[in-house]
């Protein structure tokens, strides 16, 4: 401090002492050395407002410019002694977090504003308290993949869906696609997969194995998958049917373990062209393990079905299929049966005239019918029950269409279920 000259950072500096504070730092910290260049009207030679600003000695207070330097718009004076800034491009930088101002303590005493006080002096813990927000200057580190390697046979609506939500939630992970040379080339360029090819070799070192394609074609694929995985593995599947693939998994090797799955979640139209990495947000995931399926395998596939904003459901694949040929198998179904008929009796021109009821009502109508195919043939009991109810009830509507009484009734069941609908 000797250096400087004359200088006596202390909270309350002697009228007698010289004044001497041309260092940037003490002029920062002090505000009784704010104005060095005398009585210019220039912004900076202004003390900073306070309960404690310095006065002005033998002279009339002044006052600074609003627009900085009184200059004009710059808002910035420099010293005579050095150029002009120039302009370019600089590096981008965080802006000073703003400091709460000085509140004088009701007692009448001076408020705290000392150096050590302010934010760049505070020690860490003071500082997030006095701040409420402290922004980490690194990134926090991705977190760990519950699978290090996951290969996805069948890059369609689920299959590539569940790719780009892997992606985006463990960039370090290796995704591993199982497809036709066009689907892979298309799931790569979005970022859903790292390498790919149309062989299960590829599945070879995969830690999770998901079979994406239709469901007896997944039941095809898992009888295949021995020749080509020889290292332990968890296997699943997506299929909207359990108790075909669930049995023939029980002819697997022992390195290998199969928890069959179904998301429940899906668009009116599939392939991968509409794959999201959004679309399991907060849906059930449904995980039908056999009893001889060790607990932890089921724990870390549903730790990956929460990573990927899914809700596991762990249910039998007896129950599963009763369930589904209501939730899903029916309103299919019915959907596509009833867009059949409208279109053969309406036709082209009649069709044209349909409003949002009949659009909302058949939207399922557009789905694929290779998949429902497989769905249909591998659940046909539990569905073919599931249609003898709605037949029943479609006739009683039909014999009571004069009188109305029971379409009354119905109506107002349908909607009371209706509203218990999650997001309608």
């Amino acid at each position: 401090m000797a250096a400087l000259g004359g200088i006596h950072p202390c909270r309350r500096q002697h009228e007698r002492d010289a004044l001497r504070a041309r260092h940037p730092h003490l002029r920062e910290l002090h505000a009784q050395h704010a104005r060095h260049l005398g009585d210019s009207g220039r912004a900076e030679a202004e003390p900073p407002a306070g309960a404690r600003r310095s006065e002005p000695r033998h002279r009339t207070a002044g006052q600074g410019c609003a627009d900085g330097a009184c200059g004009g718009g710059g808002g910035r004076g420099r010293p005579a002694d050095r150029g002009a800034l120039r302009s370019g491009s600089r590096a981008e930088r965080r802006r000073a977090v703003d400091v709460p101002q000085p509140v004088r303590p009701p007692h009448g005493g001076a408020a705290h504003h000392r150096a050590r006080d302010r934010a760049e002096h505070l020690p860490r813990n003071r500082r997030a308290e006095g701040l409420g927000r402290v922004i980490p200057l690194t990134p926090a580190k991705p977190p760990a993949p519950v699978f290090e390697r996951v290969a996805i046979v069948g890059f369609g609506l689920i299959g590539g869906s569940i790719g780009l939500a892997a992606r985006a939630r463990w960039p370090t992970s290796l995704v591993i696609a199982v497809d036709n040379k066009a689907v892979i080339e298309e799931a790569m360029r979005r970022g859903a997969a790292d390498v790919g090819g149309d062989s299960l070799v590829m599945a070879g070192e995969a830690d999770l194995v998901i079979l994406a394609a239709p469901v007896l074609r997944n039941i095809a694929l898992l009888r295949d998958l021995p020749e080509y995985l020889e290292r332990p593995a968890i296997v699943t599947d997506v299929g909207s049917t359990k108790r075909a693939i669930v049995d023939a998994a029980r002819g697997l090797p022992s390195h290998l373990t199969f928890v069959g799955g179904h998301p429940f979640a899906g668009a009116a139209r599939g392939g991968f062209r509409f794959a999201q990495d959004a679309l399991f947000n907060a849906r059930p995931w449904f995980l039908t393990p056999a009893d001889s399926v060790p607990g932890d395998a089921v724990q870390r596939l549903s730790d990956f079905i929460r990573e990927l904003g899914g809700e596991p459901v762990v249910t039998s694949a007896d129950a599963h299929d009763r369930l589904l040929a209501y939730l899903s198998h029916l309103p299919q179904l019915a959907a596509s049966a009833l867009m059949q008929v409208i279109g053969a009796a309406a036709g082209e021109d009649g069709v044209a005239f349909a409003g949002r009821g009949l659009s909302d009502t058949t939207r399922l109508a557009s789905s694929p019918p290779d998949i429902w195919r497989d769905i249909a043939s591998t659940n046909a009991d539990e569905i073919g029950a599931a249609l003898d109810v709605l037949i029943a009830q479609l006739q009683e509507l039909r014999g009571d269409l004069t009188a109305g009484n029971r379409l009354e009734e119905i109506f107002r069941e349908a909607a009371r279920w209706r509203e218990k609908i999650p997001n309608p």
